[in-house]
């Protein structure tokens, strides 16, 4: 089935007009003629003539404008169910998929709401997750609440940049570690590595001017946060996870577990059994050594250069 253009639409239209004109104009006049024929005819021929002539031209036009009102409803009808039936089928470009997206199921309803307000609070956590879901049920509503997302996304972003530019100019680190694990979800994984690499290189800077300030022990949990966070994808990161263990010594901590110790051991009597197991495991237990802790000077460490 196609649809009909509107020129033929039109071009029908008038002809069904003129169709009813005719249908109301013509028993008059056929009704006429009969009437003045009847002149000159004999009485009974007369008479018929006369009566047909007078009911064709009063009863043709109403039964015939009656016939023209019921077909132009029949056909008003029939183009309804003709439509109704083309939006149903598959090969129509109004199918019945897209006639079910243009009201969202119950199901789709609640994802979108779950969605909207997820963006609301800004928990990007699960968004695109949702989002998936919503393809299956409803493609355009998705589509809709994937742009909304991704601007307020966008948007997001850019509020927490400028927050780690002015934790970055107050020197600041946990509030720089607190925005950029608030950063990573918004970003992509190479944005993410450069961002990464950025906040490694001003760590390391802060740290070098900290530290030769005496400033290891205040700022030990810092680093420690800092080895977490990128200590193995940038290369400042490995360079701060292997001073990790002097910085740990240097503010009191055992060196291999970060725990408080007492400084003048190697580490703490904890890490030591644990470290004996394992040469006695490998079979690299040195001779002699039957238990204990080696015991350290507490000047023993030089000052850490990163």
């Amino acid at each position: 089935m196609s649809r009909l253009r509107p020129s033929a639409t039109a071009w029908l239209m008038w002809l069904f007009v003129a169709f009813c004109t005719l249908s109301v104009i013509g028993p008059i006049i056929l009704g006429g003629w009969l009437y003045h024929e009847a002149n000159g005819q004999r009485a009974y021929s007369a008479v018929l003539l006369r009566s047909a002539g007078i009911a064709i031209a009063l009863l043709g036009p109403v039964v015939l404008a009656s016939l023209c009102v019921l077909s132009w409803t029949a056909a008003a009808f029939l183009v309804a169910a003709a439509r109704y039936l083309w939006f149903r089928t598959e090969s129509g470009p109004g199918n019945a998929k897209a006639v079910a997206s243009a009201r969202p199921s119950k199901g789709a309803t609640q994802l979108a709401e779950s969605i909207r307000r997820a963006v609301a609070e800004r928990k990007w956590t699960g968004v695109e997750e949702l989002l998936r879901e919503l393809q299956e049920l409803d493609r355009e509503l998705a589509k809709e609440l994937t742009e909304l997302a991704h601007r307020e996304q966008e948007a997001h972003a850019k509020e927490l940049r400028e927050a780690l530019r002015a934790a970055r100019e107050q020197n600041n680190p946990q509030a720089v570690l607190d925005v950029r694990d608030r950063l990573v979800s918004l970003l992509s994984v190479d944005e993410r590595q450069d961002l990464d690499r950025e906040i490694a290189q001003w760590s390391i800077a802060y740290l070098r001017d900290a530290l030769h300030e005496g400033r290891a022990r205040e700022l030990i949990d810092v680093i420690e946060r800092m080895v977490e966070t990128f200590g193995e994808s940038t290369a400042e990161g490995m360079e701060l996870k292997n001073a990790l263990p002097i910085l740990r010594r240097s503010a009191g901590r055992c060196p291999d577990c970060g725990e408080p110790y007492d400084i003048s051991l190697e580490r703490c009597p904890d890490c030591e059994r644990k470290l004996r197991a394992r040469k006695a495991r490998s079979g690299t237990l040195e001779p002699g050594r039957n238990g204990g802790s080696s015991r350290r000077e507490p000047g023993d460490d030089a000052n850490v250069d990163l």
